[in-house]
């Protein structure tokens, strides 16, 4: 009887240890409502920097084209352990701007919003 008092004890703890949670973010804020603003053909590599400022990362693809990647993403992550399991979630929102530039001109662009979320389960081994 001892020990099914001490089993029954020891997976009750298990279901009741706190949740770890924690926000985050990856990359740079960039004005997303001026999206709009972004003309194929007319804006510059100039113009673009003075919107949103540097990019993320940049890449030369030619001697005369070249990308830059604006990005950005904030969310929520959360651990528990559940009995002999930890149980790990993610969630937020992503924001992505890719640009194109041939001769310094925005020949075409992609912007992309949404949610980005994630769980994890590993069971725990000795």
């Amino acid at each position: 009887m001892k020990y099914l008092v001490l089993i029954v004890s020891l997976l009750l703890a298990g279901c009741f240890t706190p949740k770890y949670t924690n926000s985050f973010t990856a990359g740079a804020p960039f004005a997303t409502k001026r999206i709009s603003e972004i003309k194929k053909g007319e804006t510059t590599k100039e113009e673009i920097k003075n919107i949103f400022g540097s990019p993320f990362s940049a890449s030369i693809l030619s001697e005369e084209q070249g990308s830059w990647k604006y990005y950005y993403l904030e969310g929520v992550a959360s651990a528990q352990y559940k009995g002999l399991t930890l149980n790990s979630e993610t969630s937020g929102t992503q924001y992505s701007l890719d640009v194109l530039f041939k001769n310094d001109v925005v020949v075409n662009f992609e912007y992309t919003e949404g949610p980005r979320t994630g769980s994890v389960t590993n069971a725990t081994s000795n």
